[in-house]
């Protein structure tokens, strides 16, 4: 059982040494700048080797990515809404994110309280590779509780690159 117990602390520090924190990088035009109701501690992004060096996370089509943002809300929220777009011209809805941020983290969320929002995003193998920038945001109503963006570059999966 000891054994069983070791290898699961291991397989995890190993797991959470591997996420990469990203350049903290809040939402700066439009209606969701505004509005904002929570401060933003940290963003991890699994994988994205890149970070260090301030490149956008490589990712592979066919395989997931993981976002972890820690943050401090201002306000209470029972029911707050996920939605990922790729930003451009108008923003386009990215597939894959569960639209219910209660099933990320815990809820309702109380102000003045530290939570974790952390995501599997399958990345489809007929998403088109190339270069993003994205926008991630937790709202309810009009309360944007964060938007922060993050930029992906979402290569083949036999890329070698």
């Amino acid at each position: 059982m000891f054994k069983y117990l070791c290898a699961i602390v291991i397989l995890l520090t190993v797991a959470y040494s591997s996420a990469e924190v990203i350049e903290n990088a809040r939402c700066s035009r439009g209606p969701d700048a505004r509005n904002i109701k929570s401060e933003v501690h940290e963003i991890r992004v699994i994988p994205c080797a890149e970070a260090d060096d301030g490149e956008p996370c490589k990712m592979r089509k066919g395989t997931n990515a993981t976002i972890e943002i820690d943050f401090t809300p201002t306000v209470n929220v029972r029911r707050p809404k996920a939605g990922m777009y790729w930003m451009s011209r108008v923003d386009m809805i990215f597939r894959g994110l569960k639209p219910n941020a209660c099933q990320d983290m815990p809820c309702p969320i109380q102000s003045g309280t530290r939570y974790t929002y952390s995501t599997t995003i399958p990345l489809g193998r007929e998403l088109p590779a190339g270069q993003y920038p994205i926008k991630l945001k937790i709202s309810e109503r009009r309360n944007i509780i964060f938007c922060q963006t993050l930029r992906i570059k979402l290569m083949e999966p036999d890329d070698s690159e």
